[in-house]
């Protein structure tokens, strides 16, 4: 039965799978970027998942308006839908073609494409979403207010308000008076960008008197600031006095040419007397071809003397590239200049400094000795005029490095700015995990949930979780062992999911398996976490014993031993050595879930002192996985009286035995008693020869008796042999498992050999006659590359079916299994065609996708 788990809980876990990609980072503002398709599956499962999933899917609602009654349409839905109203957090509201604009100036308008749309119905959508924070509007006319609609009762506050690309046309319509749209919010930021105003063809200019103006003079608050350029809106908004000057805290100024600088030293005066918070772009300002950044106008405009109360300022450097009649050194000189300016403006308060080097569409400077000689003379002048300054932070982004941008640097600045440890390197992904950071650490969550919500982080790119293909270690270890640091809280939740799956490479000394067995007998806690193990080379066994003649048993035992939780154990590609005759084989069996043994090269000769041994005489497993083992030297096998065994042990204990090809360790198991027959319930079986096909003859003969699954996949040994007569299969008859419930068939086609569905039919038509009449479930398996062969294929398989049905008297269910790009209906449609009708009718036959 499922465990129940209270909805807030799968609130969390659910929001955690839309984490972003790169980062593993859960998003902190929009555009949160959220899987919307697995969102929308969410809300299909079941109806407590569907609440959820519905709240997180409609977080963001982006609505592209094509013509005037589509602001209308979605405030109906909105109406007829409360709970995804409530859901709605950021709004975009953008026209479904918009205009070509120069920045700065705006261009003649195509009216084929022109969206005009009225203020009151866009408030309305927003009066209609209670939980509104983030609002943008792009690329649409507004209109003015109409006389006969009454004003909203109430501010609409807001987390951020975006206005971009927006025309004004106030005045279009004789009912229609201005009005400020600022004047409409209470909003934490305010962004603007590219909004004019268009004037009507039959008024006359200056057609924004203040008198007629509908609404209050109460002023609204703003925090936030950022603008690029001149903008029809905050101008209005500061000609009437609409935003509070003492709210504003922050502003973040980008002009990009004269108008623009201008425009951005008006707000620096009209709003810098309580900002404690300047950012500054002016790269493209200093680089305009009209303008001189050394001449008093342009050192007046971008004047921080009304900033007061300053604490930080931020100053971005773009680097251009390309610019005619002017030099790298010449841009860098032009822009070091501007900010020399900049600095010598800024009044004494100031305690952070921080330049940005942003690797944008300009780019940054292929050399970065260059740039820091111009800013560590910003650097050596900041520290001179502000005598509160505490920290210079410089960002920077990759292909930079931190240890080589702070050699750079200090070997630059003066010893005495150097020893007060001012200046400090960050990368952006720095700056942004610090957010991250302190949200996360800002919260306290019970442990229980931290566990579910780091589980979820561990999903690969397809949706599965690590847990359940171990071994198949990603990026998501990053995320955890960063866990592991936050705080005492997430360390044990996140160590022990960064433990649960060790991968141990080895290296050709020998030296690496050593220390990882110090390493947990020192650390018992982090032993008991562990529950997969994989120990692997990189070369293949024989090359890896060039240096190192392979590994000890007698130690992996003993690592195994000491890790009490382990459950998954895989061996791969490394040379195991015979056992040591000093040290006594192990008196107690080792329990497992699961054994793989892959690759490996078996040498028990390889010295006097050590002798062969049975590995699969010290364990008992659920599941035994064997494949490609090969025994070194076999032609000096040792007597049985020779081997070393476990002391008053029985058959070693293996409950599914998956063989592939060929392997040595079955083999050397089988000379020296077997398993436990009686223990044996599942043989699994890929086959590429006829020495394989007879090994494995061999196997259901001595383990078949008490087997109830069977899976057998024939298909390379047919497309190889091809064999023209029914008794080249008997070699692997199924007649011994007379338990036989479950048996599996795999009907895989190969891009890199010939395939043949006639040859898979005479190879399974065999095997089906000699499998017992006990049978109840019949099971293939087909591949990818099946859906070219559908058609080909699905007369063999039919005729298969027919054989099973008519043989298995006890035959409940035929099941195909497939995966993608193959469907379940086009499956269903081919196979049918080709059986009986009373098969159908019976309804035998089922088509089930893998993954399902």
């Amino acid at each position: 039965m499922v465990p129940y788990i209270p909805p807030e809980i799968w609130e969390i876990v659910i929001a955690e799978t839309q984490r972003h990609p790169s980062t593993g980072l859960l998003p902190t503002k929009p555009p949160f970027r959220r899987n919307k398709t697995r969102l929308a599956s969410y809300s299909l499962v079941c109806r407590l998942w569907r609440s959820i999933a519905q709240a997180l899917l409609f977080q963001e609602v982006a609505v592209t308006l094509r013509g005037r009654k589509s602001p209308g349409e979605f405030l109906s839905f909105v109406q007829s839908s409360p709970h995804i109203a409530r859901s709605v957090r950021f709004l975009v509201l953008m026209a479904g073609c918009l205009p070509s604009w120069i920045r700065g100036e705006a261009t003649e308008i195509s009216h084929e494409f022109e969206l005009e749309l009225c203020p009151a119905v866009l408030l309305d959508i927003l009066h209609a979403l209670p939980g509104i924070t983030h609002v943008k509007f792009q690329g649409f006319t507004i209109l003015g207010w109409p006389q006969d609609v009454p004003l909203p009762a109430r501010l609409l506050s807001l987390t951020c308000l975006a206005l971009k690309a927006l025309r004004y046309k106030p005045l279009s319509e004789p009912h229609l008076l201005p009005f400020d749209i600022l004047s409409l919010f209470s909003a934490e930021t305010l962004e603007v960008h590219d909004n004019t105003v268009l004037q009507p063809m039959d008024r006359e200019a200056g057609f924004l008197p203040t008198t007629r103006a509908i609404l209050n003079s109460e002023q609204r608050t703003v925090k936030k600031i950022v603008a690029s350029g001149p903008d029809c809106f905050l101008t209005h908004s500061i000609q009437r006095g609409t935003l509070d000057v003492e709210h504003v805290r922050s502003l973040v100024l980008s002009p990009f040419d004269g108008p623009s600088l201008r425009f951005a030293g008006s707000l620096l005066q009209h709003y810098g007397a309580h900002a404690r918070d300047v950012e500054l772009n002016i790269s493209q300002s200093a680089w305009h071809r009209n303008m001189m950044p050394t001449a008093p106008s342009f050192l007046e405009a971008c004047s921080l003397e009304a900033c007061v109360r300053i604490r930080r300022l931020q100053l971005l450097w773009m680097i251009a590239s390309g610019r005619p009649g002017y030099s790298e050194e010449d841009l860098l000189a032009r822009l070091s200049d501007v900010y020399g300016g900049v600095l010598s403006s800024t009044p004494p308060t100031l305690r952070e400094l921080e330049f940005t080097f942003w690797e944008g569409a300009i780019g940054p400077p292929k050399d970065f000795a260059k740039v820091a000689t111009h800013v560590a003379h910003r650097i050596v002048q900041a520290v001179d005029r502000f005598p509160d300054l505490k920290r210079v932070v410089l960002v920077i982004e990759e292909p930079l490095t931190v240890d080589q941008c702070t050699t750079i640097m200090n070997g630059l600045l003066p010893s005495q700015v150097v020893e007060r440890r001012l200046v400090t390197f960050e990368t952006l992904d720095d700056c942004t995990s610090r957010t991250y950071l302190k949200m996360a650490v800002a919260s306290l969550i019970p442990s229980e949930i931290l566990e579910i919500i780091f589980v979820e982080s561990q999903r690969n790119p397809y949706g599965v979780l690590t847990s359940q293909t171990p071994f198949h270690p990603d990026k998501a270890t990053k995320a955890l062992a960063a866990y592991s640091f936050v705080c005492r809280c997430w360390r044990p939740v996140a160590q022990e999911l960064l433990f649960r799956d060790v991968v141990l490479t080895l290296d050709e000394q020998g030296s690496r398996i050593t220390e990882f067995y110090a390493f947990i007998q020192s650390t018992p806690y982090i032993a008991g976490l562990i529950q997969y193990l994989l120990i692997r080379s990189l070369s293949a066994g024989l090359k890896a014993g060039r240096k190192h003649d392979g590994e000890c048993p007698a130690l992996l035992v003993n690592i195994i031993g000491g890790l009490p939780a382990l459950s998954h154990v895989n061996f791969a590609r490394f040379t195991l050595l015979g056992w040591p005759k000093d040290i006594p084989i192990p008196s107690q069996s080792i329990k497992l879930a699961h054994l793989s043994l892959s690759q490996l090269t078996y040498r028990p000769l390889s010295g006097t002192d050590r002798v062969p041994f049975d590995i699969l005489s010290l364990f008992d497993v659920d599941r035994l996985e064997v494949s490609n083992n090969h025994l070194r030297h076999p032609k000096k096998h040792a007597h049985i009286s020779d081997v070393f065994v476990r002391p008053g042990s029985g058959p070693p204990i293996v409950r599914e035995l998956v063989y592939d090809k060929h392997d040595c360790f079955i083999n050397f198991n089988l000379e020296r008693g077997g398993l436990h027959v009686e223990h044996v319930r599942l043989l699994s079986f890929e086959l590429d020869s006829v020495e394989s096909l007879k090994f494995a003859g061999l196997l259901v003969n001595r383990y078949g008796a008490y087997a109830t699954d069977i899976h057998l996949d024939l298909c390379t040994i047919a497309s190889l042999e091809r064999p023209q007569s029914a008794s080249f299969w008997q070699v692997c008859s199924l007649a011994p498992c007379i338990r036989i419930l479950r048996l599996q068939l795999s009907w895989m086609h190969s891009y890199l050999i010939h395939t043949s569905d006639e040859d898979y039919s005479d190879a399974y038509e065999a095997i089906l006659a000699s499998t017992p009449p006990t049978l109840r479930e019949l099971k293939f398996c087909f591949g990818s590359a099946l859906r070219g062969h559908l058609g080909r294929a699905a007369p063999s398989v039919a005729q298969r079916i027919v054989q099973a049905a008519s043989r298995f008297p006890d035959l409940k269910r035929v099941t195909l299994s497939i995966i993608e790009p193959l469907t379940v209906d086009e499956c269903a449609a081919a196979i049918n065609d080709f059986l009986p009708c009373k098969i159908i009718e019976r309804g035998l036959v089922m088509v089930e996708r893998e993954d399902d």
